[in-house]
C-alpha cells in the first residue's frame, strides 16, 4: 500500500560512546561507518527493530531473529523504496513510499526485515 513521502521512522545509531538520532534515512555523516556501528535501532510503532553490524545480528523487540556467523564484516542496510509517477505533475513531493528495509549485508548477501509504511514488519529484504 503506497503512502506519502512523509512516512519516516525514527532511528538511533550507536558508534562507540557516541549516539546519533534521526528520522527517515541515515544521515550522510554516518554512511562511512555502516560497518563500524555497534547498533542501529528503528522504532516502528510499538515495535523495535535493531541491527548490530559488528556482531552480525538483527533483533526484533530484543529477540534474536537473524545471526550471520560468517566471521566477515557486516554493513548496515537501511533504505527506502519510492515510486514516482512520471506524469505531468511528477515531483519528489508527490512520490509514494513503498517500503523501508533494515538489515545487514556481507559477502553471503543481505539478511533483514522489510518495513511497510503501515508499520507491518516482515522477514526478508525486498
Amino acid at each position: 500500500m503506497p503512502c506519502p513521502i512523509v512516512i519516516e521512522f525514527d532511528w538511533k545509531a550507536v558508534l562507540g560512546n557516541d549516539t546519533h538520532t534521526g528520522r527517515g534515512l541515515l544521515s550522510k555523516g554516518l554512511h562511512p561507518f555502516r560497518t563500524k556501528l555497534d547498533e542501529f535501532t528503528v522504532a516502528v510503532g510499538d515495535l523495535i527493530v535493531s541491527a548490530f553490524p559488528k556482531a552480525g545480528e538483527i533483533k526484533v523487540d530484543f529477540q534474536r531473529s537473524h545471526l550471520c556467523d560468517c566471521g566477515k564484516e557486516h554493513k548496515l542496510v537501511w533504505f527506502r523504496t519510492m515510486k514516482i509517477d512520471r506524469g505531468n505533475e511528477a515531483s519528489n513531493s508527490t512520490a509514494e513510499c513503498l517500503l523501508y528495509a533494515l538489515g545487514l549485508e556481507c559477502e553471503r548477501g543481505k539478511i533483514g526485515w522489510t518495513i511497510l509504511p503501515d508499520g507491518t514488519v516482515r522477514r526478508g529484504i525486498d
